[in-house]
């Protein structure tokens, strides 16, 4: 019978791979270029937000 991988997780954790690792500096990365530029035209401020912390969702 096979091991359950949650045990077998906790014995030996994953190491992140490049995905993991990109999305972990790209997600804030957006999130702070909305709060650095300038909202564009057309679209307000609160929409500017919401738009940076739904990059930082999508990508980590």
């Amino acid at each position: 019978m096979s091991r359950s991988p949650v045990p077998a997780a906790l014995e030996a954790p994953s190491v992140f791979g490049l995905r993991q690792k990109t999305g972990a500096v790209l997600g804030p990365a957006l999130l702070v270029l909305t709060w650095v530029l300038p909202a564009p035209a057309g679209m307000t401020e609160a929409a500017w937000a919401t738009a940076g912390v739904a990059g930082l969702m999508a990508t980590w």
